[in-house]
């Protein structure tokens, strides 16, 4: 398929007439319209559909022009098509969704079951698919590291990818330790003769077999779309789409709030996160004092704030306004430093339509900012659902900050977009003829906090107590908030400091002891 465009230039209404010919015998070339009709200064879309023979065999090639003439103008363009037997390669990847979630029911506090299912759409796709109840991310919590697996087949500890966002690359004559951007630069593995030799990602492999092939990278996360689709890195991504990268014919991104997708039909109603500035001062407090003195917060949702941000109030909000202002609508007030699933989902749906990729990679992370700002809903036994059928007012064991209903809304709108995107193949005709791999780069855990008695480990201190210095003797980075990275300067080092960190035991109040 191929979407027109077409532009009436001039100051009134006017028809346009196509046309379309020289398609070899045996090929169907069909216009949605042959005559439309264009206000002033308007665009309308044709879809031209060119299908070939029964029977074609590969390579069979066919070429079509299309005659535009109205408006006191005329124009033509030639498409092109060739007949290829390599099915379409379509990776779905919703960040940070655990295999649990699979497992609830459709309000998202208990087990479901067949015409329960909180994503019906992904349940239904699994009838149709090799499911692995027993896949494990090879990282805990790291989003570059997997997602690069997916592409590459390879191992996190051998791929050359270690960290998010940023990797470690040396010290200063200062002794300080720099970083720099993770890119696909320092993705090299080792061969069966111990020689380093660049990483392939399935993106490469399709190339070599086509040249023609067009590959695409989508995520909501700007950093990882660079690191995918960096011409200066990589020659094989030539589309990819978030909130700041993205083909013309992409509409604007919108604002939106997270955690309240368009699928949400209690938004209004949903509690809402405080904002970064209380938010910190709290953690700093509840950190440092008894409980008792700071208790746990109740936030209710606050009409008002939301209609004032969805009246467009708050468009020209200042860094610092935004502190007060609760950090998921902050988030979503600026959508182009992280767009929604919504319209990743329809950017995906219009890049299929528009120039049918060969092979696609799309990550809708929303559910994983969802995670790291309000919590996470993947555990059942977590959570106290106070003996309503909702999940908004539940309460963690484990974190008094979280909450639940966000995370679930956020799920059933993935499944949603999925079940679109499976509809589309289908509309296309290429469903049955394509590979379609819906995966998770990894799950998420609530953090358990000190008030609810739970130790929380901080590397540096341990290591200090056992006589490694940072700065002196490792040095330390923070990647997903929470996940350590401990550099050594020297390597003698990395068995005492890997025995100190795997020895090391606390008595979880549930777990037992770890």
């Amino acid at each position: 398929t191929y979407r027109l465009y077409v532009t009436n230039t001039t100051g009134s209404l006017a028809s346009f007439n196509l046309q379309v010919s020289g398609a070899p015998e045996g090929w169907d070339a069909s216009l949605s319209a042959s005559l439309i009709n264009v206000a002033a200064g308007s665009t309308e879309m044709v879809e031209l559909a060119l299908t070939a023979p029964g029977g074609a065999t590969a390579g069979q090639f066919a070429t079509v022009t299309v005659d535009v003439n109205g408006g006191g103008a005329s124009d033509a363009i030639a498409l092109a098509a060739r007949v290829s037997t390599t099915p379409k390669i379509y990776y779905f990847a919703i960040d940070s969704m655990s295999y649990n979630y699979l497992t609830f029911n459709s309000v998202g506090t208990g087990p479901g079951h067949d015409g329960d299912w909180l994503m019906p759409n992904i349940h239904n796709f699994m009838k149709d698919s090799v499911t692995y109840t027993n896949a494990n991310a090879l990282m805990p919590s790291a989003t570059d590291m997997n997602h690069t697996t997916a592409l590459s087949g390879c191992y996190p500890g051998t791929e050359g990818i270690y960290a998010v966002g940023v990797t470690f690359n040396g010290t200063t004559d200062r002794g300080r330790m720099m970083t720099q951007r993770v890119s696909l630069n320092q993705a090299w593995t080792l061969d069966e003769n111990a020689a380093p030799v660049k990483i392939q990602r399935v993106y490469e492999l399709a190339k070599e077999a086509n040249p023609e092939a067009l590959c695409a990278f989508l995520s909501n996360k700007p950093w990882l779309v660079v690191l995918h689709s960096d011409p200066a890195t990589q020659s094989a991504v030539e589309r990819s789409v978030s909130a700041d990268s993205c083909p013309v014919y992409m509409p604007q991104v919108q604002k939106y709030i997270l955690g309240d997708p368009p699928s949400d039909s209690d938004s209004l109603l949903d509690p809402m996160n405080t904002c970064m500035l209380v938010g910190g001062m709290r953690h700093i407090i509840t950190e440092k004092l008894p409980p008792q003195l700071f208790p746990e917060p109740v936030v209710k949702a606050h009409p008002l704030l939301k209609l004032m941000f969805e009246a467009n109030m708050f468009q020209d909000v200042t860094g610092l306004l935004r502190w007060l202002l609760p950090v998921n609508i902050s988030i979503g007030g600026n959508p182009q430093t992280s767009c929604s699933d919504s319209y990743l989902g329809n950017a995906l749906i219009s890049l299929i339509n528009e120039e049918d990729p060969d092979v696609t990679y799309t990550n809708l992370s929303e559910l994983d900012m969802t995670g790291h700002l309000l919590g996470s809903a993947e555990d059942l036994t977590e959570w106290n659902t106070e003996g309503t059928a909702t999940p908004r007012d539940d309460k963690s064991s484990i974190n008094g900050y979280a909450l639940r209903d966000d995370a679930i809304d956020v799920c059933r709108q993935a499944d949603i977009i999925f079940g679109q995107f499976i509809d589309t193949l289908k509309i296309r005709g290429v469903y049955d003829s394509s590979i379609v791999v819906m995966l998770a780069d990894h799950g998420m855990h609530n953090y358990k906090r000190p008030e609810k008695g739970y130790e929380v480990l901080d590397n540096r201190v341990l290591l200090r107590k056992n006589g490694f210095v940072m700065g002196t003797d490792y040095d330390y980075d923070e990647g997903a908030l929470s996940y350590d990275l401990v550099y050594s300067r020297d390597k003698k080092n990395l068995p005492a400091i890997e025995k100190v960190l795997e020895e090391y035991t606390v008595n979880d109040p549930v777990e037992g002891t770890v």
